[in-house]
């Protein structure tokens, strides 16, 4: 993976429309201020402190480090990762499979998975990592369509996302730890919807 200085990013040339192409697979852990406009291909890395104007893009699997900063408009594609401390601007639209680290912060009209649905005021995605049968992610999202949950493959409204559960493991140990997560989920959205109700 090639990795480039601030100097040799300032340098990448511009399309037609004044947005700076970035080519994919490449390390910009180094850069520190993408601007306006900028595009990244797949398999794009950041280091920590990144900021992005307003309008970036990134294409599939791109990692960022902590306390990355972006501004409105920004879009992402799948598999995306965050490190902590993450803020997004207004209307960020986030692919399938994000995974994010502690504290991020979404602005309003976030959207996530490709939903049709906009996020929910305050904190709209809370997860819980390593545990279940594979130790994978499971994340809910707070939209005004409904609490949503993410796990594996599986993107279920909470209450078929319950169904699935039961069905597949229903009083074992795995299932027993999936409805209790989905039960705190939906507690700490009804508590964060009636603190921003107000």
């Amino acid at each position: 993976m090639n990795k480039i200085t601030q100097a040799e990013y300032d340098a990448l040339p511009l399309n037609e429309y004044g947005q700076r192409v970035c080519p994919p697979k490449t390390d910009y852990s180094n850069v520190a201020h993408f601007g306006t406009d900028a595009q990244f291909g797949n398999f794009a890395r950041f280091g920590n402190s990144a900021r992005f104007g307003n309008f970036a893009r990134f294409g599939n699997s791109a990692q960022f480090g902590t306390d990355a900063r972006f501004g409105n408009f920004a879009r992402f594609g799948n598999s995306a990762q965050f490190g902590t401390d993450a803020q997004f601007g207004n209307f960020a639209r986030f692919g399938n499979s994000a995974r994010f680290g502690n504290s991020a912060q979404f602005g309003t009209d976030a959207q996530f998975e490709g939903m049709d649905f906009k996020a929910k005021p305050g904190n709209a995605l809370i997860q819980f990592d390593r545990f279940g049968s594979v130790n994978r992610c499971t994340q809910f999202f707070n939209t005004e369509g409904g609490v949503w949950v993410r796990c594996g493959c599986q993107l279920l409204i909470l209450e078929d996302f319950r169904k699935r559960v039961s069905e597949v493991y229903g009083n074992k140990e795995h299932g027993f730890i999936y409805l209790g997560i989905a039960a705190v989920a939906e507690e700490y959205f009804k508590q964060e919807n009636e603190r921003n109700a107000k």
